[in-house]
């Protein structure tokens, strides 16, 4: 009898194993096809690289011990970073399974740790622009500053858990030269005008003062691409970066890029899955 119904428990077991593999390719499938009417063969293509990568990955880190990645954020380890979906592209290695932090989260966490302490030890006040939780973190372990959070809509100011105020980065209501640090990530690629945006940004800083800004820089365009209204395939951004983005924030004093191998050594830019896309603009005022 015991034999039976351990006979009988296996099979349901593995019948809910296969039902569910069978639900998920059902629904690979079904999006697949989906993206190949709605956009082109390239999308869905894209598409069913990141489903099988994702399977891949989210399977390796549920099953296996390997201890081959560490998130700085949160502390996990695992198999590896999970991958995104786009839409009309795919980003592999890209969110901590753990904590959801982004690869510049994790690249801009190690750089402030190891290579440049002055987010984390600088008195004064530090403005965070469109804050973002992983960041916010970070910065709130210096306790020597005063740290505010701005953004255009009000509720996603909660994620800074900084003094708030609501505010257009194309017209701060901050008077001249009151910040000393400034942190802008992942913004001025949504601004139509993004220089008038980054003309803000100096306007107030300190003499002095560092604006750490990030933007998702694409390796394999040698100019930034202007799309002249919100681009719905890609986030809606007004803009493409490209190498030459630094252009467009020449008004700073001194801009200087800073990639992850420049503070990683190649095991480790893997380990933390910090690419070298994630390029960090430290940007300063000087008079």
């Amino acid at each position: 009898m015991l034999s039976l119904m351990s006979i009988v428990y296996t099979h349901m077991f593995l019948l809910k194993k296969i039902l569910k593999v069978l639900k998920i390719v059902f629904a690979i499938a079904q999006t697949y096809s989906t993206r190949l009417r709605s956009k082109d063969r390239q999308a869905s293509w894209a598409y069913l690289r990141y489903a099988c990568n994702n399977l891949f990955v989210s399977f390796c880190n549920g099953h296996f011990n390997a201890k081959r990645v560490f998130c700085p954020c949160c502390g996990w380890s695992g198999y590896d970073f999970i991958p995104i979906d786009g839409g009309i592209f795919w980003v592999p290695r890209m969110v901590c399974p753990a904590c959801l932090s982004y690869d510049r989260h994790r690249a801009f966490s190690l750089y402030v740790k190891q290579y440049d302490r002055r987010l984390l030890e600088t008195a004064g006040t530090t403005l965070h622009v469109a804050p973002e939780t992983y960041v916010a973190i970070l910065a709130r372990q210096n306790t020597g500053h005063h740290y505010i959070v701005t953004d255009l809509f009000f509720e996603r100011l909660q994620a800074g858990n900084g003094t708030p105020f609501q505010s257009d980065i194309q017209q701060l209501s901050l008077p001249d030269r009151c910040v000393d640090t400034l942190i802008c990530f992942h913004v001025l690629e949504h601004i139509k005008d993004d220089r008038a945006a980054v003309a803000e940004l100096y306007r107030v800083l300190k003499p002095g003062g560092v604006a750490y800004i990030m933007v998702p820089i694409n390796t394999t365009f040698e100019e930034t691409q202007f799309f002249g209204e919100p681009n719905p395939d890609i986030y809606d951004h007004y803009w493409a970066p490209g190498k030459d983005y630094h252009t467009h924030l020449g008004i700073f004093d001194s801009c200087v890029e800073v990639a992850p191998e420049e503070f990683l050594s190649p095991e480790d830019v893997f380990r933390y899955g910090a690419p070298s896309k994630e390029i960090i603009f430290v940007c300063k005022r000087n008079g």
